[in-house]
């Protein structure tokens, strides 16, 4: 009996796929174990913890539209509460969309150049053209956030 080549594709995703979940499973439980058993410090493995978990939200905005990548950086972006490689990461990949031309991430970025750290005026310069651009889309937000820095300045 023959395999059509679709099947054997598919059947070789699958096993990857569980190969990958085993060894995601084997990893938890070893990790649970030896931190159970004050082996690993929860804060020696953190930085490592959360690097992967940045990979895998990359991975997931690799197979996402560009509304998907948003709502990823925009999630990855807060939680930078957790560790400031989340927001760095998250901002770069907010970085990236908006200079592919994404309306809501341009608007996005440009508020975080405005409110946050460093406000120099080469953000703001930065933060004005990624706005014009959006507004150039006849992207709602991005026309009034311009009207509200014209009234401003």
């Amino acid at each position: 009996m023959t395999i059509s080549r679709a099947r054997r594709n598919l059947r070789i995703i699958l096993g990857i796929m569980l190969m990958l979940s085993l060894s995601f499973f084997s990893t938890a439980v070893y990790f649970r174990i030896q931190t159970k058993q004050k082996n690993i410090s929860i804060l020696s493995i953190a930085p490592t913890l959360f690097q992967l978990d940045i990979y895998q939200h990359r991975a997931l905005a690799y197979f996402s539209d560009k509304d998907g990548q948003f709502k990823i950086a925009k999630k990855m972006i807060r939680q930078g509460i957790f560790s400031r490689v989340y927001s760095d990461s998250g901002t770069i990949m907010l970085k990236d969309l908006a200079e592919s031309g994404h309306a809501p991430s341009q608007t996005y970025y440009a508020n975080i150049l405005i409110r946050f750290p460093p406000q120099s005026e080469e953000n703001r310069a930065a933060a004005r053209n990624y706005l014009q651009l959006a507004a150039a889309q006849n992207y709602t937000p991005a026309q009034e956030i311009l009207n509200d820095l014209d009234k401003h300045e």
